[in-house]
């Protein structure tokens, strides 16, 4: 017979990753293999499996916060990034550096190459704030859930921008 008591769902996930089954019917626990299972049961540390679970949730969600910035711009402008941001930091560091991206982008808008990269070097400093705020942020929930041990607040802590 089966001993197991909780709220939380992640030692039946950890039953059936090692390849056994474990659920309840009519208020009975039953399992493909009592014995494995119940050692399993045994071992199983319920507060990892909960931190391991809240980590990943709040990877999610802060990612979902970033995403709301980027989904802003096409996918082939984001893909741009990287470079404009390489010349315009290269340009930042002195201003006869090549800039063969933003100038082509210039073009297009019929906008003045310095006051295009002056604002692209204003995108990216914006950019990489919102990115540090959201990792710091995430960076302290993960603080946070290492440090504590109580089941309820593990499993519903959750990123808030």
């Amino acid at each position: 017979m089966i001993t197991y008591n909780s709220k939380y769902n992640g030692l039946i996930d950890e039953v059936n990753r090692q390849g056994h089954s474990l659920m309840s019917i009519n208020g009975n626990w039953v399992s493909s293999n009592d014995e494995a299972v119940q050692a399993i049961i045994d071992s199983f540390d319920e507060v990892e499996s909960l931190k391991v679970k809240a980590r990943a949730r709040i990877v999610i969600q802060s990612q979902a916060f970033m995403q709301q910035i980027e989904s802003q711009y096409p996918s082939f402008e984001r893909a741009t990034w990287s470079t404009q941001k390489s010349e315009v930091e290269a340009w930042g560091a002195d201003s006869s550096s090549l800039t063969p991206l933003i100038d082509n982008i210039a073009i297009a808008r019929e906008m003045d190459r310095v006051v295009l990269l002056n604002r692209t070097l204003m995108k990216v400093s914006s950019y990489n704030i919102q990115a540090a705020y959201l990792s710091g942020k995430r960076q302290k929930l993960e603080d946070i859930i290492d440090e504590s041990s109580d089941l309820d607040f593990i499993s519903s802590i959750n990123f808030e921008a």
